[in-house]
């Protein structure tokens, strides 16, 4: 059930009188590439100032369509500006809902899809080509782009974050020493293979993030289960799928406050950057009657809950 698709996933309902509530790293393994950069690169800026990488892409990648569909705005100003200023610009609320709506715009215009499978695949050093085909795969075959339209992504993204090349180029230096990576907590892999298979070098690149966003699940998932185990909470465990936890409580607002609350606790982990800086990572809780999205075809699908609101 892990690989359920997004078709499948709305048939999942809870029990009766329960509903679902499912905890989702926010952009972990993007946040946590950004910690392993050094202090003051782009990547750290975004989430400094809580922008989404997907959305800073997109609006350079495909600035002339926002410029098109927003005209009373001026592109250039929010392209040169700073990252930590670029909230404050007039019209970026506008431009931010922009770029996020066209996820569901038809295929050739997925604008924010397709920013979004630059930032999974060229944090870890991806070709064009690889890039190419990580979006048609992702998006089963509707979003198709050119090697040579994935060539001035991955040129774009580069000239944009030039840090997370030179992270990889640190990664590479400790794999010829050791040949061993070690997780945030610590956890080493061995790595054995050639230098000259880029597979190799991509897979050495995402095991840092990668692999601590999942022991960070793994973690909370066993924290949660001791205290139900501890306390007799109402609470059940259904599914850990790397970045997010499912779990279903009774449908009653005490019982939806109080796990909530504790999904969040257990998952919003304090972390150390091999600079030495503490940073905690972020989530988000959803809600629903059924494991899809909410749409206007499953309008009992998970949304977001805040959790002040309840």
């Amino acid at each position: 059930m892990q690989n359920f698709g997004p078709g499948e996933l709305p048939i999942v309902i809870p029990d009766p009188d329960h509903v679902f509530l499912q905890v989702d790293q926010s952009g972990a393994e993007a946040y946590i590439v950004a910690m392993l950069t050094p202090p003051g690169g782009n990547f750290r800026k975004l989430f400094t100032n809580r922008i989404k990488p997907h959305v800073y892409v997109a609006m350079h990648l495909f600035a002339s369509v926002w410029q098109r569909r927003l005209p009373a705005i001026d592109m250039e100003r929010f392209l040169l500006a700073d990252i930590d200023h670029l909230k404050g610009l007039k019209g970026w609320k506008e431009l931010e809902k922009l770029i996020k709506a066209s996820d569901h715009w038809p295929a050739r215009e997925r604008y924010y899809f397709i920013a979004k499978c630059c930032c999974h695949s060229l944090n870890y050093d991806a070709t064009a080509y690889s890039l190419q085909m990580s979006i048609l795969t992702r998006s089963e075959g509707k979003v198709s782009i050119s090697v040579k339209q994935a060539d001035a992504y991955w040129t774009m993204y580069r000239s944009l974050f030039p840090e997370i090349p030179k992270w990889h180029t640190v990664v590479h230096g400790q794999l010829k020493s050791t040949r061993t990576l070690r997780n945030l907590f610590g956890y080493p892999r061995y790595f054995t293979g050639s230098f000259n298979d880029s597979q190799f070098l991509k897979e050495a690149y995402a095991f840092i993030p990668q692999s601590t966003v999942g022991t960070i699940t793994n973690i909370a998932f066993t924290r949660l289960q001791d205290h139900v185990e501890r306390t007799g909470m109402d609470l059940d465990l259904l599914n850990n799928k790397h970045d997010s936890i499912l779990v279903q409580v009774p449908r009653r607002r005490k019982e939806i406050m109080d796990a909530a609350r504790l999904l969040t606790e257990v998952i919003n982990m304090e972390m150390k950057s091999p600079f030495g800086e503490t940073f905690n990572m972020r989530s988000e809780i959803q809600i629903g009657r059924n494991w899809g999205h909410r749409s206007k075809e499953n309008p009992e699908g998970l949304r977001e809950l805040v959790i002040k609101d309840l």
